[in-house]
């Protein structure tokens, strides 16, 4: 694979990225300025516990001592704004910490939630017990406001939440393995290849709680032309790919970031305009690669709707050639829009 598309399938899978972690809840872990043992250790497990529950974490260093601010939660929620945060765990003290403040809002409706704990630095447990403790605080809190869709009635109906919570190793999904979709691919080529449309058949199998193995076809679509006064050609492609997806758990709503690969098969009919000029068939196989992000969206019972936006590169990619010289290219790369519904079976 060339430089160029490897660097290709890089930035576009880290922007993916970047947009698919925006979908997910945030919280603020805010640390005073002190680096104690204690006060590193305790921020290190608060954020492996907040990971671990599909959250996204920032982190923020304190100017001010809660302890002693006239208006402690005026400060929090201003770290909220900064941080663009639905939730704030902030360690209150100075040298070490001697409370941790746990804060949520429910930015849809306007309410908020605030709860401390004192903490007791001398425990040799503290960061452990505290970071746990103060992740269920907020997990209570997201439920209070209605922000919290608990495992036990995630399916059920309901008032509109902002969050699912569940513990580590769990399916959101509960029995869901199996699911299968159906739907359609548009493709757009940056070379000269317009724009296609293709029947797509999806086959998602759920490994774990986040993780999914995903097998993919499409093909049987419009074939697009690219002419010239010498001739015109037309395109068909077919593709097939394997990879895994890592979902974030929501009740309605759930984003995806997806990476595969596997193979695309390339069919090119020419066709001369006049006597002098005949035209010719080809057929080649290259290695493709595919990443996108996307989401689900849940309907009754175990019906969904995806919708994705990938890119695909191709190793090595194809030309089309009239009188010698490439007019066009197709993989290099191209944007998909997929569009799909399915069930969990």
């Amino acid at each position: 694979m060339s430089v160029r598309n490897l660097a290709v399938v890089i930035a576009t899978s880290a922007v993916l990225l970047s947009a698919a972690a925006a979908l997910a809840a945030k919280v603020a872990i805010v640390r005073p300025a002190s680096t104690s043992p204690v006060t590193s250790e305790t921020v290190l497990r608060i954020r492996g516990e907040l990971l671990s529950a599909g959250i996204v974490v920032t982190e923020a260093e304190a100017a001010f001592t809660l302890l002693g601010a006239l208006d402690p939660l005026a400060s929090i929620e201003q770290v909220a704004g900064e941080q663009d945060a639905d939730g704030v765990v902030a360690l209150a003290g100075e040298d070490e910490p001697r409370a941790v403040v746990v804060y949520a809002r429910n930015r849809r409706t306007g309410s908020a939630a605030t709860r401390r704990l004192g903490f007791d630095a001398a425990t040799a447990r503290s960061p452990q017990t505290m970071a746990i403790r103060a992740v269920e605080l907020l997990r209570s809190s997201f439920l209070e406001l209605d922000m919290l869709a608990p495992p036990a009635v995630a399916g059920k109906t309901g008032g509109p939440g902002l969050l699912a919570w569940e513990p580590a190793g769990t399916s959101t999904a509960g029995h869901d393995q199996l699911a299968v979709e159906g739907g359609a691919v548009a493709l757009f080529g940056f070379e000269g290849v317009g724009f296609r449309i293709a029947p797509v058949l999806r086959v998602d199998w759920a490994l774990a709680s986040r993780w999914l193995a995903q097998l993919a076809v499409a093909g049987a679509g419009t074939r697009p032309t690219v002419a010239t006064e010498a001739g015109q050609a037309s395109i068909a492609q077919t593709y097939a790919l394997a990879g895994a997806a890592y979902r974030w758990p929501g009740r309605r709503w759930q984003p995806f970031l997806a990476l595969s690969a596997g193979a695309l098969y390339t069919e090119v009919e020419g066709r001369g305009s006049a006597a002098d000029y005949r035209g010719q068939s080809a057929r080649a196989w290259s290695l493709l690669l595919e990443g996108g992000a996307g989401a689900w969206l849940r309907l009754r019972d175990r019906l969904y709707l995806s919708a994705a936006i990938e890119v695909q590169v191709a190793e090595p990619y194809l030309g089309i050639r009239f009188l010698d010289t490439v007019i066009a290219t197709t993989g290099l790369p191209n944007l998909v829009l997929a569009l799909s519904a399915g069930a969990w079976l």
